[in-house]
């Protein structure tokens, strides 16, 4: 873009690197806007629907999809926390990294300091689902399992070595 071409150039290392590389100092620009965007008069809110992308925007807006980088300079929440993902990669992402299913229990656990025990192997009487208890939270009463087959259901019991 020879929008660009007025900034100064500056060097940056990505990373690791040892050598870096040339940029243009768009960086230089947003102290501008930070200056100008209080000014209501200067953007319109918007809300994002799901799955639009910054490109797609630029183009519903401005008629063209080259000036998706101005969401970025003007969007204090999208210039941190980058563009909104979906609902469904909120979920995988949720499942990818929240692999283990929590058990709310009606009882206090400290009640239970023999039984329900760190590594022991769990199954649920009406489900037939099978865990590991990998961590007892004896103020909440949780049990975080991890699940090895079937699925828990809601309300049913739990038993470990005919302990229910």
């Amino acid at each position: 873009m020879t929008f660009f071409s007025s900034f100064p150039e500056i060097e940056y290392k990505f990373g690791d690197e040892k050598t870096s590389d040339v940029f243009r100092d768009i960086a230089i620009y947003s102290t501008v806007i930070d200056q100008i965007k209080n000014e209501i008069t200067f953007y319109e809110d918007y809300t994002i629907d799901e799955n639009q992308r910054p490109d797609q925007l630029s183009y519903l807006i401005y008629d063209n999809p080259n000036y998706h980088w101005t969401f970025f300079l003007v969007n204090d929440k999208i210039r941190e926390r980058g563009w909104p993902i979906s609902n469904l990669e909120i979920l995988n992402y949720a499942k990818k990294e929240y692999p283990n299913k929590v058990i709310n229990t009606l009882s206090p656990l400290i009640n239970f300091t023999s039984v329900f025990k760190v590594g022991d192997t769990i199954e649920g009487r009406s489900s037939g689902a099978i865990g590991k208890i990998i961590h007892k939270n004896y103020d909440l009463g949780k049990l975080t399992i991890q699940v090895t087959s079937r699925n828990f259901v809601a309300g049913e019991n739990i038993q470990t070595d005919g302990t229910t």
